[in-house]
């Protein structure tokens, strides 16, 4: 059945807009109370058989308390802003059960060649690119990459002869346009962090690659979120930017159409008013379709959608589900998601550029 369609009343805009506002007011205070659960946690377990000891707990927290409101967290996701709160643990939980009613996810096939009818190209998805620091949760060191690692990860794509190429490259040649270089990569950044504007910008110019950066509109502007100016800058040197929604929802989870509306195609022309220039280029956000969604975002005219199914082969009729790789923390895995390498060891810990588990990787 088809959807109506309904043009976004101001209510829907005005409520998106204003969850972006109230959270910048809230976030520092959001981070402060994330990090002090989580030392408090930790701080529970050993103190579990030791009564005697809360008012110690009492002073511990007092002084957590302080160096917190001194120091400041920061937490990269952008459930926070949206949401107003940060809670890992029940986002994992509403994970794990979405993973359980959604279709499993695809691995790679063997490195012998893609499947008849397909291409093989890793779509490497970033997210946040900026130094360690103490305090990071274990979701942090998962989603972040140093800028040392970035650095590294490039010359192996240098150094092994893969071409780095654009989204729409790959788009088109599956639309039959034009052919592809040997060992081609795709390289996404999402959300729009300021950070990748910082770290990661520079590294790509220092080895003449390109990427896609996937922003959602309400954050533009924001603490720790690139600018305008920041993405004018992103264009004149050769990036593409695509749409990422406006407030990145849950899709799946949405059932009023006018929402859809202003989460896929409002979003489309709020970036296309900026940037003077069409945007053909969706990604879901957490990575989940649906096809109330697929629905306008065919409807908006983009081109091709990225999901976030683990895989690197594509088809022309997978456009708007083209599977990706969430980038690796270490070299060995690194190599292993571009489909050529197998993962030997996994031992040692690449984070801040360590080389150790290097060795085992066979360059192809």
């Amino acid at each position: 059945m088809r959807l109506s369609r309904p043009t976004v009343s101001a209510e829907v805009a005005h409520k998106s807009n204003r969850r972006i506002f109230l959270s910048d007011i809230l976030a520092d205070f959001s981070r402060l109370v994330y990090a002090g659960g989580a030392m408090k946690r930790n701080w529970q377990k050993f103190t579990r058989r030791m009564p005697s000891l809360s008012a110690i707990r009492v002073v511990f927290f007092s002084m957590l308390t302080l160096l917190g409101m001194a120091t400041g967290y920061t937490i990269t996701q952008p459930e926070l802003l949206m949401l107003m709160r940060y809670n890992p643990e029940a986002e994992h939980q509403d994970r794990e059960s979405i993973a359980h009613s959604a279709p499993q996810k695809v691995k790679p096939v063997p490195s012998e060649g893609a499947p008849v009818g397909s291409v093989r190209v890793p779509i490497i998805v970033y997210h946040s690119v900026r130094p360690y620091f103490f305090g990071q949760t274990r979701q942090m060191r998962e989603f972040d990459v140093s800028p040392e690692l970035f650095d590294r990860q490039l010359a192996y794509l240098r150094d092994n002869n893969y071409t780095v190429i654009s989204f729409d490259a790959l788009v088109n040649y599956l639309q039959k346009v034009t052919p592809l270089p040997d060992k081609p990569v795709v390289l996404n950044f999402d959300d729009g962090w300021k950070n990748q504007y910082t770290y990661a910008f520079p590294i790509l110019k220092k080895y003449g690659m390109t990427a896609t950066f996937f922003v959602f509109t309400n954050a533009i502007g924001h603490k720790n979120y690139l600018s305008w100016d920041n993405l004018h800058e992103l264009e004149d040197a050769g990036m593409t930017i695509a749409d990422h929604t406006r407030s990145h929802p849950y899709l799946f989870k949405i059932t009023d159409a006018a929402q859809l509306r202003d989460e896929i195609i409002e979003s489309k022309k709020v970036l296309e008013d900026h940037l003077d220039r069409p945007v053909s280029l969706f990604a879901f956000p957490f990575g989940y379709d649906n096809p109330a969604a697929l629905h306008f975002i065919k409807e908006a005219r983009y081109t091709a959608a990225r999901m976030g199914a683990y895989g690197i082969d594509h088809t022309s009729e997978g456009l708007y589900r083209l599977k990706s790789v969430q980038v690796a923390t270490d070299m060995a895995r690194f190599a292993r998601d571009l489909g050529s390498v197998p993962l030997v060891n996994t031992r040692g810990d690449n984070r801040k550029g360590n080389t150790s588990d290097v060795g085992s990787v066979i360059s192809p």
